[in-house]
């Protein structure tokens, strides 16, 4: 079925998300668990079908059951893990290429009086959102 016309799930999703630094490569990670109105955690398929994604960020993804892996990348954009802290099951989007993309809008951007630190989080989260619809509130 074409993704671009598969129905979205409409029942009540839980989605609980968190920004995590990742030790490994030093930026921001984003974190999440999307679970079914009885507690059952979505499986992959069902997430991707969610509302938590851009339809138009996802073509030419290949599916597993625990990752969503992109063609010219050796990582897998979305994958499966333990949050850090919280020792619970996550699903997280792969920090791997977040330094060099956020660091390709910092050079055009101009911090001016404000903290780079701020500006440059903010970059992430623009960057995650061509991904994630983080304007959702159903």
């Amino acid at each position: 079925e074409d993704e671009a016309t598969a129905p979205v799930l409409s029942e009540l999703l839980t989605c609980r998300q968190f920004v995590v630094f990742s030790q490994s490569f030093q930026v921001p990670a984003l974190y999440f668990s999307i679970h079914h109105s009885n507690g059952v955690p979505l499986t992959l398929e069902e997430i991707v079908l969610s509302s938590m994604f851009l339809r138009s960020a996802l073509p030419g993804t290949r599916r597993t059951s625990f990752a969503l892996e992109t063609p010219d990348s050796s990582f897998a954009m979305l994958s499966q893990g333990e949050h850090p802290t919280l020792n619970t099951p996550c699903w997280y989007l792969h920090p791997c290429h977040t330094a060099e993309v956020v660091d390709e809008i910092m050079k055009e951007a101009d911090c001016g009086n404000v903290d780079r630190s701020l500006r440059w989080l903010e970059a992430w989260f623009m960057v995650l959102a061509n991904v994630v619809d983080f304007k959702r509130d159903s």
